[in-house]
């Protein structure tokens, strides 16, 4: 079987809320920000690039391994998502990409991303978020 390695990241504000993206292919839906393992790449780098490719996140040091995951997709391919958090540097901290634009990124409080449609790695996380969150 396949696995392929994934990387995402719960940043956080002062009030604790979350940062969550609305891409632009599926913009009724949110997810957290985040991106693909390199072949042999470790996924705190995996990370630290991709929040830097993404979003322009040059803090890498404030970075923090939470969890990883398993999720079947098929009979043949399955995930591993290793999950980080970090504390929001602030918008003015970071930059638009050609894949992130800084106005597709907003914060929710805990309660209101039950609400919310997610794609499938984020409800994931945040059907488990009970076990992970800051305390």
């Amino acid at each position: 079987m396949k696995r392929v390695h994934v990387v995402l990241i719960i940043f956080y504000n002062e009030n604790g809320d979350i940062l969550l993206h609305s891409r632009d292919d599926s913009p009724e839906f949110w997810s957290l920000l985040g991106g693909s393992v390199e072949e042999n790449e470790l996924p705190l780098d995996a990370i630290k690039r991709e929040m830097k490719e993404e979003i322009g996140f040059e803090h890498e040091n404030s970075i923090s391994f939470i969890k990883s995951y398993i999720h079947s997709h098929s009979e043949d391919k399955e995930y591993e998502l290793h999950l980080f958090e970090a504390d929001f540097p602030g918008f003015d901290q970071l930059k638009d990409s050609d894949e992130v634009k800084l106005t597709e990124l907003k914060f929710f409080a805990v309660d209101q991303i039950t609400n919310l449609k997610k794609l499938i790695f984020a409800q994931l996380i945040f059907d488990d978020f009970d076990t992970i969150k800051r305390r």
